[in-house]
Parts: structure tokens; sequence; C-alpha cells
């Protein structure tokens, strides 16, 4: 990596809709700000994983659309425009955004595992980091215990 990440992005690793959101990222990412994992990774097995992207920046928790679109807003390339939707009230944004997550199994299709494919970026998957993966632990574990639990 040529830059330290600053955010973590966690996505369902199953969903192919999330998975090419990934894939995306990465294309437009050029300065590596981002690493990402698998919800199913850090969620607890006795709950659901949520219908969201949850991007984890600056010791703060951001879920559905805020975090998609503050990702967006953030790459190189026409994406980045997104981001003028954070205007938008966050229930309306979310409304379209449960939408869609409510959908995307049976619309983009589901894996049988986790495919988050990162090809020659392997190393921005936390999975295959474990200097992030150890800095994102203890980060989340001061999260769980003391603002939210995202799952």
């Amino acid at each position: 990596m040529t830059t330290k990440p600053n955010g973590v992005i966690l996505v369902d690793g199953v969903c192919v809709l999330c998975n090419k959101f990934v894939a995306h990222v990465i294309k437009y990412d050029s300065a590596q700000k981002y690493t990402f994992g698998a919800l199913q990774d850090y969620c607890d097995g006795d709950r659901s994983i949520p219908d969201s992207v949850v991007l984890f920046e600056a010791g703060r928790i951001y879920s559905k659309s805020t975090a998609v679109l503050r990702i967006m807003g953030s790459l190189d390339g026409p994406s980045r425009y997104l981001a003028w939707a954070l205007i938008i009230p966050e229930f309306v944004r979310d409304s379209i955004y449960v939408s869609i997550a409510a959908a995307r199994y049976r619309t983009f299709g589901k894996e049988i595992s986790c495919s988050i494919q990162a090809g020659e970026h392997h190393d921005r998957l936390l999975e295959n980091n474990p200097k992030e993966r150890t800095r994102f632990a203890k980060a989340l574990s001061t999260l769980r215990s003391d603002r939210f639990l995202f799952c």
C-alpha cells in the first residue's frame, strides 16, 4: 500500500452487488484510503448480517446511504459527484437504500462463500493485512462497548 488507509469498509461478503461495489472502490481509490472486510467476519454468529455497507472512519461508524455516499465522494472519477446526495434527508436516502438492499440477492445474486475480489490489491483486504486487522479489531472493540453495535 502506498498510504496508510484511513477507513474500513465492511460489506456482505456473499452479495454480488456488494462485491461489485468493492471492485468499484478499489478501481477509483487511487490514494488507497480504504481497506475491506466481510461483515460475516465481524458479526457474532447469533446475529443477522445487517443489510448495509458499513464504513468505519475517523472513529465514527456510518451505514446505509450515508456510508455509500461518503465513500463515493472520496473517490476519483465521476462517482464522486454522487456525494451531493448527502443533502437529501437521511430518511429519504435510507428508504431507497433499504429497498435496494432487500432485493439485492434476488436481483444481483448471491455467492456461496465470501468472494470479495481485490486482485493485485489483496493487501487491502483485512484478512490479508494483519497489521490493519489488529488496528481495526482494537477500534471495533472500543466502538462495540462504548457506542454502537452494528450487527
